[in-house]
Formats: C-alpha cells, structure tokens, sequence
C-alpha cells in the first residue's frame, strides 16, 4: 500500500466480516498492490471509486486524499451518532491502520449507570459516542420483548414500587402492567422500570444494537425474532442494517439463521465463555462475529477466528490494560462497561 490512502465510505450492514478481510488485507504485505485492496472492497461492497481516474497526484484518486497521515477515513457501514467522516484511523510507516475497534456499550453505560439496561444507561452510552449498545432481552408473560440482564428483578437490583407487594420478581410471570411498577434506579426520580424493546430502539436511528436472545430454545427465538422484525418494520427496514443478535446457544442462533436469514439479513453473534474450535469451525458457515470471554481471546485465537472469516468482539473488557492487549491482538469489537475509557484510549 506505501503512502496509498483509501477513504472508505460502506454501504450495507454492520459488516464486521468485510472489515476483517480489509484489515487481513492491509496487514499481509507492504508491498500490496493498491488494486488487490480495490477489488477486495468493491467485492465486499465498499464504494472505493473503484472506477475513479488517477488525478494527478501520486497513487491517488478522485475522492481519495492527499492531506497527510490522518486523512485516512474508515466509516462504519452505518452511522454512529456522531460524523461518519471522523478519522477511524491513522497511517503509519508500516502502511495504514486497520479501522478502530467498534465500541459496544455492555448494557449501555453498566460502569456509571449501573444496573445497566436501562433508559438512563443507554442514554449515557448514546451521549459518549458508542457505536453499539449492547444488551439483553427478556420476555414478560405477555409475550412483550424487554430489556434485563436476569430474569428475576431483584438480582438486577431492581426494587417493588408498586401499591402492596408483588407477585412475583421474574419478567417471565409479569404483565406489562406489572413490570412497568418495578424501578431499577431509586437515585432517580420517577419509576425507572425495565425499557421496552421499541423505547430503545427509538433512542437512536443511527447506533448499532448487540442484543442477546436470554431466553434460550427455538421457542423463545419465535418469540424474539417476529418481535425484532416488527420494528424493523415499523421504521421501514431502519433496524435489520445495523443489530447483530447475540446468544450463548448457538443451536438457537443457528434456527435464526435457518428460519429467518432469507427474510431478515441481520449479524449473528457467537457468545462463548470457553474455548469451541470445532463447533466454531462449524458455526463460522452460518453466523458472522465470535464473542468470547476476553480471557480466552488470546492473539492465536482472534487469528484463528478472523481467518475463518469471522470478527471477533471479546466481553466484558473493563480493564485498559487488557484493552490495550485486545486492541494490539486485532480485534474487531471490544464489549465493555466503561465505553468512555475505551473511546478515550481510540482517541474519540
């Protein structure tokens, strides 16, 4: 690549596979043609001025930028929040960097907005600049799709605040009703209670969302899915492009693929907390980023995974030194409860 620049604008999803292509790409030799990079991007979709004319000026086009090392521009697929043309990236005498890792907000803002899940953590997320809120998904006895790390209320550390006592702490028995009397920010004035899936999606309609399916089986993904393409369908195909859907049952993410993949392109998302080489060999046919537990997303394993073309975005990353490891390692993503360090470090 040398002194080449490449301004890429996306078009498409979260395509987490085509940028690891890209960055394998940019890494692989010094001496790379600038026209394998522009043929790998036109064939992953990215508009490279593929049929641009050389301008004048050394190895560059039109639409690309002679400016100097910070000129190199790597936008998302979708926008962030925030201006789609902020540098991603610098250029160093090696040739240029692969994009900055995608930051998800584990929960929102988990770190200063704890429990996490809720409309005031995702706020706080949204206002530092994260590119993807991640969180989870529960299903009240009405079918109704809602956010919560664990079933049971009280272990997310929410409390009754309802007339009487409750009958019952899980998501799964309650009503609607019900839920809506259950605040999970007492600091707050107002009922802060557990956010429907469409009050989140309302937040913003430019963020990326990482959602975890916490009710496992193929019963509960037909229960999940219907109610994520309905607000895709409700804000005219805004959500497909930009949610990954996330799962520690790969045999759950696996009947999302095989049911819904030809109605609803979304990215799905491999959870794991151990090691799985050969059921990830597998699963990489079918699903498009692996999560694992940053303890065991050592620098062969990340390599491991992206050769098989799959992205990796390690949780729950917390520590800036591990930050720094993983940033280092090549990941694609990084999942963590203080996005604001994380931005800080990626200089954002």
């Amino acid at each position: 690549m040398g002194a080449d620049r490449l301004q890429l604008h996306v078009d498409g999803g979260w395509g987490f596979k085509r940028a690891a292509v890209l960055r394998r790409l940019a890494r692989s030799s010094l001496a790379a043609p600038r026209s394998l990079f522009v043929v790998a991007g036109c064939l992953f979709g990215l508009q490279l001025s593929c049929a641009s004319k050389p301008d004048g000026r050394s190895g560059a086009t039109e639409g690309s930028s002679s400016a100097g090392p910070s000129s190199t521009t790597w936008a998302p697929d979708v926008g962030l929040g925030h201006d789609s043309t902020t540098t991603r990236g610098a250029e160093s005498s090696s040739g240029p960097e692969a994009p900055a890792v995608v930051v998800h907000g584990h929960r929102g803002d988990r770190g200063s907005v704890p429990p996490g899940n809720t409309m005031p953590s995702f706020r706080s997320a949204l206002a530092y600049g994260v590119d993807v809120l991640e969180g989870d998904l529960q299903i009240t006895d009405e079918g109704s799709i809602v956010f919560g790390h664990d079933n049971d209320l009280r272990t997310t550390g929410c409390t009754w605040a309802g007339r009487g006592s409750s009958s019952s702490a899980l998501i799964s028995n309650m009503t609607d009703a019900q839920l809506a009397q259950w605040d999970c920010h007492r600091e707050l004035d107002g009922i802060q209670a557990p956010p429907h899936l469409h009050d989140v999606v309302a937040l913003s309609d430019t963020v990326g969302f990482n959602l975890e399916l916490k009710r496992w089986g193929t019963e509960a993904a037909d229960v999940y899915l219907p109610a994520l393409i309905a607000e895709d369908e409700a804000c005219r195909g805004c959500l497909a492009p930009r949610l990954i859907v996330q799962s520690f049952d790969w045999i759950g993410l696996e009947h999302v693929h095989e049911t819904y993949a030809s109605t609803f392109e979304i990215q799905l998302s491999l959870l794991a907390a151990a090691p799985r080489p050969d059921e990830l060999k597998a699963a990489a046919g079918w699903a498009q980023i692996w999560s694992p537990d940053h303890e065991i997303a050592s620098a062969t394993a990340i390599a491991d995974a992206q050769a098989m073309g799959l992205a990796v975005a390690p949780w729950t990353v917390n520590d800036e030194e591990q930050m720094q490891r993983l940033i280092d390692a090549g990941v694609d993503a990084i999942i963590t409860d203080n996005p604001d360090v994380l931005l800080r470090m990626l200089g954002r």
